[in-house]
């Protein structure tokens, strides 16, 4: 806000991603496997060369901005499913999901160290107990 009025700001923006996923199943018996999942996500993005829109016609001069939209993400999602088919057509589902994630506002640090810290974030954890049960009619 400049002299009472609201001001667009618009700036280049430098992004860099990187995502890992694994995926495996295990089948211990045709009625028992183990199911994997695990996903990491990294996002991160810089803005630079600040601009305000200005007038009619537009013009974009050059500007100041003292706030920091830079952006820093991480993410962590994994689970485990154990799956018992116990009898034909009746499952048990026995499943640990896992979610991390974090967000900063430093831009300008690595890709490893932003890959360990995601292992660093306090996990929010699930388990999950389903059963069905088939009623042959």
């Amino acid at each position: 806000t400049v002299s009472g009025s609201t001001v667009s700001i618009f700036g280049e923006r430098d992004t860099d991603q990187a995502g890992f996923t694994l995926r495996s199943t295990i089948t211990f018996t045709r009625d028992l496997t183990l199911q994997l999942y695990g996903q990491v996500f990294l996002a991160k993005g810089h803005y630079d060369n600040y601009r305000r829109v200005d007038g009619i016609p537009l013009d974009f001069p050059p500007t100041d901005y003292i706030g920091n939209p830079n952006f820093n993400h991480t993410m962590m999602n994994s689970n485990v499913v154990l799956r018992w088919e116990y009898l034909p057509g009746s499952t048990l589902f026995f499943v640990w999901s896992q979610s991390r994630g974090d967000e900063m506002e430093n831009y300008f640090r690595s890709f490893g160290d932003d890959f360990s810290e995601t292992f660093q974030t306090p996990p929010a954890n699930v388990i999950l107990l389903k059963a069905s049960y088939y009623l042959g009619l």
